[in-house]
């Protein structure tokens, strides 16, 4: 896959149509077409190694690293121009290390979140055509949390899992509507148990907004480490229905999943046994195909991880990376 990017954990990627941006302090572009890097421009490009959360706005990359980092605030980078825009500070949330983005179709959503020794419930709603924040309301909003996951139904952020101020793995969530500026309960019965991420933003459970509902999977559970259950939330119904485990796989945490419009791909991660494994979930069937590891990176962490229409793109963190056609 060509010359890696540089840095070698806590990445952040994007799909862009037909490259796959990289970030951790510069940011490195691959092109699957050619299988070849290019390194973005540093004129402007902002001072931030902190882990970062980072969306695709359409045209541009966004990034962000949070309030409180010691390099703090965010960036936008436009691939066409090759060209880094700041991202205002003025009104920006009070989130830290271990929140989480969306992008909703016109905004980037950040929610959640926290550092020595404390989370927070606050988010912000970021619009790039204005490069203005609005804050996101905390009226209903689950509970303060960091290590959470989150993902975009269509209509709305889905927050689920995470650990709250006291350590405690939770497994509860809420749906926030940017129309209404409002948070809607995600119910508790038949949820999967709590969990959350292991450690920084790269590790911990995975979240998949899918034509089949939102599919939680794996992660660090509070009574025992690398999960191998889940569960899928119809948010139409405000109902869960157990996913089965994944077969011959272990569970793992820190994984790449990725939804390809039928099946969520899981890959990597840490986990007892095989970290180069992986599977395909198939959640009308509720079953498992397990992914060949044929030609598969290293069995190391995997890092960051996007789908580009027809192929899982992974990076891991020794420098090497993958792509895997299902």
């Amino acid at each position: 896959m060509g010359a890696p990017p540089a840095g070698d954990h806590d990445l952040a990627s994007v799909w862009t149509g037909s490259e796959m941006i990289v970030w951790y302090g510069s940011a490195r572009l691959y092109k699957p077409a050619t299988d070849s890097w290019r390194a973005a421009t540093a004129t402007d490009a902002p001072s931030i190694d902190y882990p970062v959360a980072a969306v695709w706005a359409g045209h541009e990359m966004i990034i962000w690293a949070g309030a409180g980092a010691a390099r703090s605030g965010g960036a936008r980078y436009d691939p066409a121009m090759d060209k880094w825009s700041p991202v205002t500070r003025t009104n920006m949330p009070a989130t830290n290390g271990d929140f989480t983005a969306v992008w909703s179709g016109s905004e980037m959503i950040v929610w959640g979140g926290g550092a020595s020794g404390f989370v927070v419930q606050v988010g912000g709603r970021y619009d790039p055509a204005r490069d203005a924040w609005t804050p996101t309301s905390t009226q209903g909003a689950p509970e303060a949390r960091d290590l959470h996951r989150a993902c975009w139904t269509g209509n709305e952020m889905f927050v689920w899992g995470g650990r709250s101020l006291t350590g405690s793995h939770l497994a509860t969530g809420g749906r926030y509507n940017p129309m209404t500026d409002s948070w809607a309960t995600v119910t508790t019965m038949g949820a999967p148990e709590g969990r959350a991420a292991f450690s920084g933003m790269g590790g911990g459970h995975s979240i998949v907004c899918s034509t089949q509902g939102v599919i939680v999977w794996g992660g660090d559970g509070a009574t025992r480490g690398y999960l191998a259950s889940g569960g899928i939330y119809n948010p139409a119904g405000d109902m869960w229905i157990a996913a089965t485990s994944m077969e011959n796989v272990d569970g793992r945490y820190g994984h790449v999943a990725a939804w390809t419009g039928a099946e969520m791909l899981v890959w990597g991660g840490s986990s007892l046994g095989d970290r180069n494994g992986g599977g395909r979930y198939n959640p009308s069937g509720n079953t498992w195909t397990r992914m060949v590891t044929d030609g598969a990176p290293d069995g190391v962490p995997t890092r960051t991880g996007v789908w580009t229409g027809s192929e899982l793109i992974v990076w891991v963190e020794n420098g090497v990376g993958g792509r895997y056609k299902p």
